[in-house]
């Protein structure tokens, strides 16, 4: 699944199965920024880790029970390495120590943006049932999220960064390899899981033009990028 999505607007220029119900790995942790920037005003907040620790598999910064991290470095785990400790820090605590509470709040909000074909069961991303999007949903909620939200934007075009509030300074690396690769990539976010395959959100800026692109289901990180690009 694909689609192509001029900026502003509603309706792909181009999609390949835009409206099929996929896997979309973390590309969900889009969603999951989006409702953590919507209730948490002050991102020099501190949140505590809660009681769970990332699997080995799991993409993950190191976060233990009782760590405390400002929601500032948590989102920008959350977006460039993928961390899904992060993301269930901010879950579990943006939705009143209930993650599922949280999750609802993402489903809510799917459903106001008019997203029809996304439901949520995780702020992570891992295969679950019941966690899928579409190839244009993905590109009308990057593009939502590129022009309304300026820290998202900052962010995820970033190469890398530093994380000094947690229990010792991290430094961390975007997952998405055309960032910086390929000059007129301005970044959103990756994905991958045994179900998903690699899957992969862009925005690009061209000769006046911004597009936005999403590729699913890809075989490879080289066929992921070759296909966005």
């Amino acid at each position: 699944g694909a689609s192509l999505l001029l900026a502003g607007t509603n309706t792909p220029l181009w999609s390949s199965n835009g409206d099929a119900t996929l896997p979309i790995a973390s590309t969900t942790k889009i969603m999951t920024a989006l409702v953590v920037l919507q209730h948490v005003t002050n991102l020099n907040t501190v949140f505590t880790q809660n009681d769970w620790r990332a699997q080995e598999a799991d993409s993950q910064i190191g976060l233990i029970p009782g760590e405390r991290m400002t929601v500032h470095d948590l989102l920008v785990a959350l977006l460039l390495p993928s961390a899904d400790d992060a993301a269930e820090d901010l879950a579990y605590n943006v939705g009143g120590h209930s993650v599922a509470r949280f999750v609802a709040m993402m489903n809510a909000e799917a459903r106001a943006l008019g997203l029809d074909h996304t439901h949520y069961s995780t702020p992570i991303g891992l295969d679950t049932p019941g966690n899928y999007s579409s190839p244009d949903d993905l590109v009308r909620l990057a593009d939502y999220m590129m022009r309304t939200w300026p820290f998202f934007r900052r962010t995820v075009r970033l190469l890398s960064a530093v994380l000094t509030s947690g229990r010792y300074v991290r430094h961390i690396v975007n997952t998405d390899d055309l960032v910086g690769k390929v000059p007129w990539i301005l970044g959103v976010k990756t994905g991958h899981t045994l179900d998903a395959g690699y899957v992969l959100v862009s925005e690009a800026r061209r000769d006046g033009f911004t597009l936005l692109a999403s590729v699913l289901g890809t075989s490879s990180e080289y066929e992921r990028d070759s296909s966005a690009l």
